[in-house]
C-alpha cells in the first residue's frame, strides 16, 4: 500500500463519516470514486 491509499482507505472507508460523502467504494485493493 501507497500512503496516499492508506490516507484515502482511512478518510474514505467503510464504516467511515465520509464515504458516503465522498461516495467511494472500495473494491479489492483499489479505491474508486462513485
Amino acid at each position: 500500500g501507497e500512503p496516499e491509499l492508506i490516507k484515502f482507505a482511512l478518510n474514505c472507508g467503510i464504516g467511515s463519516k465520509n464515504a458516503q460523502g465522498f461516495g467511494c467504494i472500495v473494491l479489492k485493493d483499489r479505491w474508486k470514486f462513485n
